[in-house]
């Protein structure tokens, strides 16, 4: 004979979250497979693996996996991701989150500016590249052509510029 949904082996046994599990599977996840020869596990949100006894990705920390990890935000945990949080002009290892998990925080590249990379920064353009110094502005970084700095303070009024 066959064991009924939910139980496996000979004799049968019940398949149960405690057992096999972890204590971890999702309100009505604990199953047996189509043969009856392996319990099934549908994990609770932040459990993962096939008995649901690692943390999910982008879960922790290990033993509870009820937190997003840094990089993760929302519930279910989401990773922040250049391309979907910075416009894919955030500097290397530049997209992380908030210490509360709430949102996505991005440093940006040379060049681009804004909570989500999606600007030119100051003396920057032009708009949509944002790779040249504009008009007064020199250097790598691009910084602001003044008097102090660039002409002894003995320029005339408005006659300091780059070329």
């Amino acid at each position: 004979d066959t064991c009924l949904a939910g139980w496996i082996g000979d004799p049968c046994t019940q398949c149960t979250n405690a057992a096999n599990c972890n204590g971890n599977a999702a309100a009505n996840g604990v199953s047996s497979n189509a043969a009856r020869t392996q319990c099934t596990c549908t994990c609770a949100t932040g459990w993962g693996g096939a008995d649901c006894g690692d943390c999910a990705a982008g879960y922790g920390p290990d033993g509870t996996c009820d937190t997003c990890l840094a990089g993760w935000i929302g519930d279910p945990c989401t990773q922040c991701t250049n391309a979907a949080n910075c416009n894919g002009n955030a500097a290397a290892n530049g997209v992380s989150s908030n210490d509360a998990r709430t949102q996505c925080t991005c440093t940006c590249a040379t060049g681009w500016g804004g909570a989500d990379c999606g600007d030119c920064a100051a003396g920057y353009g032009p708009d949509g590249t944002c790779d040249t110094c504009l008009a007064g502005w020199i250097g790598d970084p691009c910084t602001q052509c003044t008097n102090a700095a660039n002409c002894n303070g003995n320029a005339v009024a408005n006659g300091v510029s780059s070329n």
